[in-house]
């Protein structure tokens, strides 16, 4: 695409940048344009720097009056890891505890003890910690690094994962902290890249392409089955179960939940009555999303930083999963990292925590809302898609919010634009009256959409030739 120019009220005339990423064209100084393909934010109550230098976070567990982050050394991958303990009320550093190998990953808690599993290659154990003394007080040993863990429901057995072709799970008995089972998954299920469980089920999730969740059945240690993600829903980042933990049916008991991180975000929500892929949403953090949490109204997903300034957390409803907002925590002065969280996001009744993998680390604490008004949600219909002479119809989006809502599109050639609403009597799309315009080559132009009743709407465009088209809609 040649380089475009689109000019804003109370801005410079600036060069859109093609390749800057799959979300849309680099815009560095207009303000306008930029601000209007973001998502409205909702700010942290509280920040602090750890006072442990050249570390950085990776796992995150919130154990009564304490947060543990398990810290890998940023600067000398060789060197051992660390568990930090923090005050949950102001974040100050209590204690560090130095663990005997290199590359912490997971933490895990099961009532009465602390599991760290390792992201570096050399490092082929689980460590054991007693929380009460806060000393390790055993490892196992395992044939390869497993960096993603996870202790089943009654805290009886611990599994690890491995980052190799194929993946293998291995199962650790937590009252003779031994290695106790190895499970080979499918040769094309490589690379496991976290997990979630429930009574009966262990869930793997795959750095493939696309992504996929192996299913482990719990009683025999034994794999039944996988979904594989769809098109553009590569690398399964992390998996959220709820089952288990209190939720009723109405909060997404009854799913599990999958991120798929290229080419952009995608949070899948499967039955796991049936074992079927029910349906899934984009978010646009500008990032990967490697672990995700709840606090039982929404699901929150850690993303990387924005600019190497602040880093994203996308907000998705379980009710009805929507995509609500982000929240944005802005790094303290003179800290700058797009390294964003490895860590999970933990939970009390009015907070989250989150730690980052920045160096140092930073933890947060944000105060939880028990409603994110929508503003500025983000839909990409296209990426870079050819669209033919002939046209094409993007995938529908809801017309339901309130407020204005903008399509954003941009062609390497000039066409029309059209918008279509579902006519709920005729049960398919059709053109809306008056809802068109004429889209000049190579121009970032911006379409507002009229109220309307129809639930969900399409943008057609018919380009003068064959074109590579970018689109969104912001409401």
């Amino acid at each position: 695409m040649a380089e475009a120019r689109q000019q804003v009220a109370g801005s410079q005339d600036v060069p859109l940048q093609q390749g800057a990423g799959p979300d849309y064209p680099l815009i560095t100084k207009d303000t306008e344009i930029r601000e209007a393909l973001r998502e409205e934010v909702f700010q942290h109550d509280k920040v602090s720097k750890l006072a442990v230098e050249g570390y950085s976070c990776y796992g995150l567990e919130l154990v009564g009056n304490y947060l543990y982050a398990s810290l890998y050394n940023a600067v000398d991958t060789s060197v051992g890891g660390k568990i930090a303990k923090l005050s949950r009320g102001d974040l100050s550093l209590v204690k560090t505890l130095d663990l005997p190998y290199a590359g912490s990953g997971d933490i895990v808690f099961d009532d009465k003890n602390l599991y760290v599993g390792y992201r570096a290659a050399a490092s082929h154990y689980i460590t054991k910690v007693d929380i009460e003394t806060f000393t390790v007080v055993g490892n196992v040993s395992l044939p390869v690094n497993t960096a993603y863990i996870i202790p089943d429901l009654l805290a009886t057995y611990l599994y690890a994962g491995s980052f190799e072709d194929p993946g293998r799970i291995f199962k650790i008995d937590l009252t003779t902290f031994t290695h106790i089972a190895t499970l080979t998954l499918n040769p094309e299920e490589t690379r496991i890249h976290g997990f979630g469980i429930d009574w009966a089920y262990l869930y793997a999730g795959t750095a493939t392409m696309p992504g996929r969740v192996a299913r482990v059945r719990l009683s025999d240690f034994t794999r039944v089955d996988a979904i594989t993600f769809d098109e553009n829903e590569d690398e399964c980042g992390a998996i959220l179960s709820l089952a288990g933990r209190g939720y009723t049916e109405a909060k997404g008991e009854d799913y599990i939940y999958a991120a798929s991180i290229i080419p952009s975000v995608h949070l899948l929500r499967i039955n796991r009555l049936d074992f079927t892929k029910q349906d899934s949403i984009e978010l646009f953090l500008n990032a990967d999303c490697r672990k995700m949490g709840t606090d039982g109204e929404f699901i929150y997903m850690p993303g990387g930083g924005w600019e190497s300034s602040p880093a994203n957390i996308g907000v998705v409803r379980l009710s009805d999963l929507r995509f609500v907002g982000i929240i944005r925590l802005q790094y303290p002065p003179k800290v700058k990292s797009t390294q964003g969280f490895y860590c999970k996001p933990v939970f009390d009744e009015n907070f989250m925590y989150l730690v980052s993998g920045s160096n140092p680390a930073i933890a947060w604490k944000k105060r939880l809302q028990r409603e994110y008004v929508p503003s500025n949600v983000k839909m990409r219909l296209w990426s870079a898609k050819t669209v033919p002479i002939a046209g094409a119809t993007t995938k529908a989006f809801p017309a339901e919010y309130d407020g204005k809502k903008t399509v954003w599109i941009i062609s390497d050639k000039s066409g029309t634009l059209y918008i279509q609403a579902y006519d709920e009597q005729a049960k398919n799309f059709k053109d809306v009256d008056a809802m068109s315009a004429s889209i000049s080559a190579n121009k970032l132009t911006p379409y507002n959409i009229v109220d309307t009743r129809a639930k969900s709407m399409m943008v057609r465009f018919v380009p003068s030739a064959d074109a590579t088209v970018s689109c969104w809609v912001v409401f």
